[in-house]
C-alpha cells in the first residue's frame, strides 16, 4: 500500500512538471526546437562515444592504422601516376616537335631550317618530307641537311609548311606559317647608251625601295630609290666598263661581260617606313653591246718579211686615249676589238705596261680578223639565231640617248649587229620613236624589228652615223639598195643564205619584202647608224 501509494505520488509530481513545459513548448516552438536539437547532440554524443574497454581500443587502434596505411599508399600510388603522366606527356611533346624557322622570304619562293629535339634526327634509312600545306614538295634522306627551299610559290599567299619524320601516330613534325612576298609589278631592266635603267611600277605603302646590283665577277653594291620613284639608273663611266674587256701585253686577256650574257642581276626590296618588307624582284641586265672580233696580228715586220724569232716585234702603235702611249705588238699576238670604221681600221682597248686602259687603232691589212664567238650573241654555227632582241622600249631608249641626230627627213635605221637585227624610227618631236609594222607591208607584224646579215670579220660594216645618200635598183643581183658611205643598205640575192648572222661583204643586208619597204619609206638622206 505504502509502495503503491509512493507511485501514485510521483507520477502526480511528473505530471505538474510536464504540463507547464508541454504549454511552454506550444507557445515558443523554436526553443523547442532547440532543445530538442541538443537533446539529439547530446544522445548522439552519448552513442558515439561509449566508454570502451581495453581490448576495443586496441583493435580499433590497429584498424584505423591499417586504414591510415592504405591511405597513405593509395595516396603514393596515386602521385606515381601522376609523375608518369607528366613524364609521358613531356616525352611525347620532346618526340612529336621538330622546330622550323624562315631563313628567307621572297615572292615565289621561302628557305626553311629545322632543329630536331633531344636525342633526335634523321636516321639511315629515314626520309624527312617537307610539305607546302598538305602537299610534299621535297624530300631529304641526308642527316647533315638542315634546310630546303620551296620554290614556285604564288606572290602575295599564305603557305604552311611542315617538316615531318615518319608517318601516323609515330611521326614527329613541326610547322611554320609563312606569306609570300608581294611582287613588284612591271619590274623591268632597259638597256642603253653606257646605262641600264630600272623601272617598276609603284607600290602602294613603299617608303623607299633598296637596290642591290651584282657583277659577273660577284662584287656587289647597293643604292636607294625614294617611294615615291619608279625609275633608277646605274651609269657606267667609261667604255671600256661596257665592254669590259682587257687585252694585255701578256696575251689576250678577257675578264667579265663574256658569251653576250647579262652583266648585272639587280635585286630591288620594298620597304615600308618601320622597315618591313612589302616586295621583292630580280631581274639581269646589260648596256647595248655591239659585235666584237678576234684579231691576231700577222707574222711579218715591216718589209713585209718573214719573222724568225718568235717574239720579234711587228710595229708599234700609238695610243688614241689617254696620252700619246706607245706599245709594241708582237707576231701572232691575240686581241679583241669592238669597233671598225670605214677608214679600214679596227679599234681595241689594251692594258699597257702601266697597267692603263688605252684605246688602240689597227690598220685591216696588219692582222688576221675572225668573229669572236665568245664575245657576241650570235653563235659561231650559221643561222643561230642572237639569244636576246631588243624591246620597243630599249631600242627607243638607245637611240635616244646615245644622241643620234635627225638627218633630212623624219625617218632612221638602227642596225645592231650585236643582236643582228634592224630598228626604224620615226622622228616625233625631239624623240626618235619605233615604227610599227602594223599596215606597212613588213614580214614582222609586232614592230619594224627586221633580221639583218652585217658585214663578216674580214669586211666589217662600218660603225657609227651615216646618211642614204642615194638609191639604186638591182645590183649584183641584189634589189632595193640605199647607198651610204662605206656601205648600203639593200636586199638579198637568191645564192645568198636568209639574213640572221654576220656575213655580208660590208653591207646590211634584208629580206627582200623588208627592204622594198625601206627603199620606198626611209627617203634619201636618212640618218643610218650602226652598232
Amino acid at each position: 500500500m505504502r509502495k503503491r501509494l509512493l507511485t501514485i505520488l510521483m507520477i502526480v509530481a511528473l505530471i505538474m512538471v510536464m504540463g507547464p513545459m508541454e504549454m511552454f513548448a506550444t507557445d515558443t516552438q523554436e526553443d523547442n526546437t532547440a532543445v530538442e536539437s541538443a537533446q539529439a547532440v547530446d544522445e548522439s554524443v552519448d552513442e558515439v562515444t561509449p566508454v570502451p574497454d581495453e581490448e576495443a581500443v586496441i583493435d580499433e587502434t590497429g584498424e584505423a592504422a591499417a586504414d591510415e596505411t592504405a591511405i597513405e599508399e593509395a595516396a603514393n600510388e596515386e602521385a606515381t601516376d601522376d609523375e608518369t603522366a607528366d613524364d609521358e606527356t613531356e616525352s611525347a611533346t620532346a618526340i612529336r616537335e621538330i622546330t622550323v624557322a624562315v631563313d628567307s622570304v621572297k615572292a615565289d619562293s621561302v628557305m626553311l631550317s629545322w632543329q630536331y629535339g633531344p636525342g633526335q634526327e634523321l636516321a639511315e634509312g629515314q626520309t624527312l618530307a617537307v610539305l607546302k600545306d598538305d602537299e610534299v614538295v621535297g624530300t631529304v634522306t641526308d642527316a647533315t641537311v638542315m634546310s630546303f627551299e620551296v620554290t614556285g610559290l604564288t606572290p602575295n599567299t599564305e603557305y604552311i609548311f611542315t617538316v615531318r619524320l615518319g608517318e601516323g601516330e609515330e611521326a614527329i613534325s613541326g610547322s611554320e606559317t609563312v606569306k609570300t612576298l608581294a611582287e613588284m609589278s612591271n619590274f623591268r631592266t632597259v638597256s642603253s647608251y653606257k646605262t641600264i635603267i630600272l623601272r617598276w611600277d609603284a607600290l602602294e605603302g613603299a617608303a623607299k625601295y633598296i637596290i642591290k646590283y651584282v657583277d659577273l665577277e660577284g662584287n656587289e653594291a647597293t643604292a636607294e630609290a625614294a617611294g615615291t620613284e619608279t625609275e633608277w639608273v646605274h651609269q657606267l663611266a667609261f667604255e671600256r666598263d661596257i665592254i669590259n674587256l682587257y687585252n694585255t701585253g701578256t696575251g689576250a686577256k678577257v675578264s667579265g661581260n663574256l658569251d653576250g650574257k647579262d652583266r648585272y642581276t639587280y635585286t630591288i626590296t620594298a620597304v615600308d617606313e618601320s622597315g618591313n618588307v612589302l616586295a621583292e624582284a630580280t631581274e639581269t641586265g646589260d648596256v647595248v653591246k655591239t659585235l666584237y672580233y678576234k684579231l691576231t696580228f700577222k707574222n711579218i715586220n715591216k718589209n713585209k718579211t718573214k719573222v724568225k724569232k718568235k717574239y720579234q716585234p711587228y710595229f708599234t702603235l700609238t695610243s688614241k686615249t689617254g696620252g700619246s702611249k706607245k706599245e709594241t705588238f708582237r707576231p701572232n699576238q691575240v686581241v679583241y676589238a669592238y669597233r671598225f670604221e670605214g677608214g679600214g681600221a679596227y679599234y681595241f682597248d689594251y692594258m699597257c705596261s702601266d697597267g692603263k686602259v688605252r684605246t688602240f687603232r689597227t690598220l685591216k691589212v696588219r692582222v688576221n680578223a675572225a668573229l669572236s664567238p665568245h664575245l657576241t650573241a650570235v653563235n659561231s654555227k650559221r643561222g643561230a639565231s642572237s639569244p636576246i632582241d631588243y624591246t620597243v622600249e630599249e631600242a627607243e631608249q638607245y637611240v635616244n640617248d646615245v644622241g643620234v641626230t635627225k638627218g633630212n627627213t623624219n625617218y632612221m635605221i638602227w642596225a645592231n649587229q650585236f643582236t643582228q637585227k634592224e630598228y626604224i624610227f620615226k622622228r616625233t618631236g625631239n624623240q626618235w620613236k619605233i615604227v610599227t609594222a602594223n599596215g606597212q607591208g613588213l614580214s614582222n607584224k609586232v614592230m619594224a624589228q627586221l633580221p639583218i646579215s652585217s658585214g663578216k670579220a674580214t669586211s666589217p660594216t662600218a660603225l657609227g652615223s651615216t646618211k642614204i645618200n642615194r638609191k639604186g635598183g638591182t645590183q649584183h643581183g641584189i634589189p632595193y639598195w640605199n647607198v651610204c658611205n662605206y656601205f648600203s643598205v639593200h636586199g638579198v640575192a637568191k645564192k645568198h643564205k636568209s639574213p640572221g648572222y654576220p656575213e655580208s661583204g660590208a653591207c646590211v643586208r634584208n629580206l627582200n619584202a623588208n627592204a622594198k619597204w625601206i627603199y620606198k619609206t626611209v627617203g634619201k638622206k636618212s640618218r643610218v647608224y650602226v652598232y
